[in-house]
C-alpha cells in the first residue's frame, strides 16, 4: 500500500513497515484521469485464476511479503474486487489481465477495505486497505499480500464486532510501535493463520483458528477488549514462538531435525544423534551404520523403510529414529518368508517371458531368490526375484487355464511349463513354491511373400506359384482365387492361365492365403496381356516361266519401301513371311496394285506365317521404270510395309 503524506514519514524509517502496508510490486500507471479520488492496486493470490508467471519473492518488495509462502502467488485476471467503507459497499470492479484494478470518483476517507473474490465459489481471495484518501488524491495499494489481507480482516472485524467507524480506527501506533511482526506475536500469529487458510483455498470467514487469531490481533490493534463475534467462543491455545527475539529479522525459515537410535550402541546415524537445523525445503539424506554384532531393522518417526539409506524433506520440524537389533534378537522370533505368487503365469510363443516372484517376510529382509527348476534359458535375479531369459517355442504350447500340477504333469493332454522358486531371509528361513505357466501360440495372419509376374502373352501359358508364411505354430495355409479373368485357375498353390486373343489388355487378380484360425491375407495385382509376334523378315522368290528365277531375302523389314526389280522372264513372285514367335493374334495380309491404279486389288491373307502368297506378274509387263507396281504388307503390329516392284529396269542376267 502507498501511505498518505500524513502517516508516510514516520513509517518510512522502519523497513518492516513495508511488510504491513505495501504490496509486493509496484504497477505501471493504468493510464486514468483522477476524479474525486482514485484507489488502484494489483490482486495476487495463491488460488484462483492465473494470468502470468508466479510473483517472485526475489523482487524489490519486502522479503516477508508473503511471510514464508509455501505456495506460489499469481496475478489474478478477471476477478471481482469490491471497495467497502465500514459496512457500506462503495463500488465493484474487475481486474485486467495483469491483475490491476482501479476505483474512481471515491470520496475522501480512511481505512477503505479492498476485497477480491474467488471466481468459482465467491469467497474472499485476499484483502487490502487504503489507509487514507485525501480530496482529489490517489492511493496505490500496490500488490496484495498476507500482511495487507490481515490488516483488511482486522479493520472489518473492528467495524463489525466493536462497532467502530472506519474513521475512528488508527493503525499509526501499531505500525510505529510494532514494526517487527515476528516479534509481535498476536499480529504475527494472524499472518501465519491467514497464510495457511489462503494457501489451502479455504474461507477466511469460517476458519476457527484464524478467527481466534483475528480476535487477538484486533484486540491488540484497537487497544480494546473487543470480545468474540456473536455466537463465537474461541478456545485459548498456547502462544506460538515467533523467532528468537524482537530484534531478529530472519531471511530464511529453519526447521529442526532430531535424530535418535534404539537401542543405544546398536549403531550410528548420519546426521548424528541429536538436533540439527536446516533451511525450509532442504532434502536431508539419512544413513544408518550398524555396530559390530547388530543389524539394521528400520526407520520410524518422520522416516520409514528397511533400507539403511533414506531421506526427509524439511518442511516442518522432524524426528527420526533408527532401530537396530542383534543377530540373535533379529532371528529369535523370525517367521519364514512367504512366496505369494509370480506376476505372470502365461507366456506367448516367440516372446521373452518376464515375470516377478512376489514374496513377503515378517521384517522385510528377504536376502536371496533362487530358481530351483524351470524351462531352458530361464534365469532369476537373486536380489529382486525377476524372472527372464526364456522365450517359449511351439513345443511349449499348452493353451489352457493354469491349474495345479496333476497326474503325470498333464493338463488336458498338454504339458504346462512348471517353475519352482525359493526365497530365503537373513535368518536362513525359506519358502519354496511351484507355479504352472501356460504357453499360447500367436494368432497372426499369413504373410504372402511371393511376387507374381505382371505380363502375359496371348495364347501362351502364364503361371504363378504363391508362397506364404505364418508365424503361428502348426498352421496349414490354403489358397483361393478371389478374383481373376475368364479361364484362370488355381490348383493348390499354383495359378495357371492361357489368355486368348480377345483378352489382350489389363486384368486384375486377387489371391487369398488363409490359416487354420482362420486369419487371411489378400494379394491383388494386375496382369497385362499382349501379342508380340511381329514380322521379322521376308523371303521373296521370283519364278521364271522361261529363264531366270531368284530368291531375295529381306532381313530388315523396318525400312520402307523395299525395292524389287523383276527380270525378264520372271512371270510370278511369292512372299513368305518369317515371324517372331509367339505368332500375333491377327493375320498378315498382302495387297497390290499397278502404279496407275487408284485402289488396291483384293487383299490376300496368310495366317500365322504358315503359308506364302504367289502373285502373277504377267499383268505388270507394260509397267516400266519409274512406275512401280506396289505391294503393301500389314502385320497388325508394326503397320504397313511397302514393297515397290519394278519391271524392265534391268536386263535378265
Amino acid at each position: 500500500m502507498k501511505l498518505s503524506t500524513k502517516i508516510f514519514l514516520p513509517i518510512i524509517l522502519i523497513s518492516a513497515l513495508l511488510i504491513l502496508l505495501v504490496g509486493c510490486f509496484g504497477i505501471p500507471s493504468p493510464g486514468y484521469t483522477p476524479g474525486t479520488g482514485t484507489i488502484t492496486g494489483i490482486i495476487a493470490a495463491p488460488c484462483g485464476n492465473t494470468s502470468g508467471e508466479p510473483i517472485s519473492e526475489n523482487s524489490d518488495s519486502p522479503e516477508f511479503w508473503c511471510s514464508y509462502c509455501l505456495e506460489d502467488w499469481y496475478l489474478q485476471e478477471g476477478v471481482k474486487v469490491i471497495l467497502t467503507s465500514g459496512e457500506e459497499e462503495i463500488a465493484t470492479v474487475f481486474t485486467n489481465e495483469l491483475g490491476e484494478y482501479i476505483f474512481t470518483d471515491v470520496p475522501p476517507g480512511k481505512n477503505y477495505v479492498i476485497t477480491a473474490y474467488h471466481p468459482d465459489n465467491n469467497i474472499p481471495l485476499v484483502k487490502d486497505v487504503a489507509l487514507e484518501l485525501i480530496e482529489g488524491g490517489s492511493f496505490d495499494a500496490k500488490t496484495t499480500d498476507l500482511v495487507s489481507t490481515s490488516l483488511g480482516l482486522v479493520v472489518d472485524y473492528v467495524v463489525y464486532f466493536a462497532g467502530w467507524d472506519p474513521e475512528d480506527i488508527s493503525l499509526d501506533e501499531v505500525i510505529a510501535a510494532k514494526p517487527d511482526f515476528d516479534g509481535f506475536p498476536k499480529f504475527g500469529k494472524l499472518i501465519i493463520e491467514v497464510r495457511r487458510v489462503l494457501e489451502n483455498c479455504e474461507d477466511v470467514n469460517t476458519d476457527d483458528k484464524l478467527l481466534y487469531a483475528l480476535y487477538e490481533a484486533a484486540g491488540e490493534i484497537s487497544k480494546l477488549d473487543i470480545g468474540g463475534a456473536p455466537g463465537f467462543t474461541p478456545e485459548p491455545e498456547p502462544e506460538p514462538e515467533y523467532g528468537p527475539g524482537p530484534d531478529y529479522v530472519p531471511t530464511t525459515v529453519y526447521y529442526d531435525l532430531t535424530m535418535a537410535v534404539l537401542p543405544e550402541g546398536g549403531g550410528t546415524t548420519d546426521p548424528g544423534i541429536g538436533t540439527h537445523t536446516y533451511s525450509a525445503g532442504t532434502v536431508v539424506t539419512l544413513t544408518a551404520t550398524v555396530a559390530l554384532g547388530y543389524n539394521f531393522v528400520n526407520w520410524t518417526g518422520d522416516a520409514s523403510g528397511t533400507s539403511p539409506n533414506t531421506s526427509v524433506t524439511m518442511d516442518a520440524d522432524k524426528s527420526v529414529t533408527a532401530h537396530f537389533r542383534t543377530e540373535e534378537d533379529l532371528c529369535a522370533d523370525n517367521a519364514a518368508p512367504i512366496i505369494n505368487y509370480i506376476t505372470l503365469t502365461t507366456a506367448t510363443v516367440g516372446e521373452e517371458y518376464l515375470g516377478q516372484v512376489n514374496a513377503t517376510d515378517d521384517d522385510g529382509t528377504i536376502t536371496k531368490y533362487e530358481l530351483i527348476s524351470g524351462p531352458d534359458g530361464m534365469v532369476i535375479d537373486e536380489n529382486s526375484g525377476a524372472l527372464s531369459g526364456w522365450t517359449p517355442d511351439c513345443d511349449d504350447i499348452c493353451e489352457y487355464s493354469q491349474v495345479a500340477q496333476g497326474q503325470n504333469g498333464l493338463l488336458n493332454e498338454c504339458l504346462p511349463i512348471y517353475v519352482e522358486v525359493k526365497v530365503t531371509d537373513n535368518c536362513d528361513e525359506s519358502d519354496q513354491e511351484t507355479f504352472a505357466i501356460t504357453v499360447s501360440s500367436t494368432n497372426e495372419a499369413p504373410d504372402i511373400t511371393s511376387l507374381p509376374g505382371d505380363t502375359a502373352e496371348a495364347n501362351t501359358l502364364y503361371t504363378y506359384i504363391i508362397v506364404a508364411t505364418d508365424t503361428d505354430c502348426w498352421d496349414d495355409i490354403t489358397y483361393s482365387l478371389e478374383d481373376g479373368p475368364t479361364g484362370m485357375t488355381l490348383t493348390g498353390d499354383t495359378i495357371s492361365w492361357i489368355p486368348d486373343c480377345t483378352q489382350i489388355g489389363n486384368h486384375s487378380v486377387t489371391v487369398r492365403a488363409t490359416d487354420d484360425h482362420p486369419e487371411s491375407t489378400d494379394q491383388t495385382f494386375t496382369i497385362t496381356v499382349s501379342s508380340t509376334g511381329v514380322l521379322a523378315s521376308l523371303v521373296i522368290n521370283t519364278i521364271a516361266g522361261v529363264g531366270h528365277a531368284r530368291t531375295i531375302s529381306v532381313d530388315d523389314v523396318t525400312t520402307s519401301p523395299i525395292t524389287i526389280d523383276v527380270f525378264s522372264g520372271e512371270n510370278s513372285i511369292t512372299f513368305t513371311p518369317t515371324l517372331v514367335p509367339p505368332y500375333p493374334c491377327s493375320t498378315i495380309r498382302y495387297g497390290y496394285k499397278a502404279s496407275g491404279d487408284d485402289n488396291y486389288g483384293p487383299w490376300y491373307e496368310i495366317a500365322n506365317g504358315e503359308e506364302s502368297l504367289e502373285l502373277s506378274l504377267d499383268q505388270y509387263n507394260s509397267h516400266q521404270h519409274p512406275d512401280p507396281n506396289i505391294i503393301e504388307i500389314d502385320d497388325a503390329q508394326t503397320g504397313y510395309i511397302t514393297i515397290e516392284i519394278y519391271r524392265g529396269r534391268q536386263l535378265m542376267e
